[in-house]
């Protein structure tokens, strides 16, 4: 149940049978800046350890496919109400 929850609040990413994608590409593997390179990662690391955030200031809200925004928090309650009611009668 508390997965459940976690889920709908990250989008479902760890949902069983979702389907993650990443990009791929289809050309051969070039040679990088490798300074350059490590700038970037050091920069995305320092964000990311400092407040799980971007480095470039605040994203775009998360959307869904067709545009609207996802709120995970009024998605949760909305799903998960009944379940988590349930279970704290059942066991408190």
């Amino acid at each position: 149940m508390i997965l459940d929850i976690f889920n709908i609040g990250v989008g479902n990413m760890l949902a069983k049978d979702n389907i993650l994608s990443w990009n791929v590409w289809f050309t051969a593997p070039e040679r990088v800046d490798q300074t350059e390179w490590k700038a970037h990662a050091d920069k995305w690391r320092r964000s990311i350890d400092a407040d799980h955030g971007s480095p470039d200031g605040n994203p775009s809200p998360v959307r869904y496919f067709d545009g609207t925004e996802f709120e995970p928090i009024e998605h949760a309650a909305k799903e998960e109400l009944s379940k988590l009611l349930g279970f704290l009668e059942e066991h408190l």
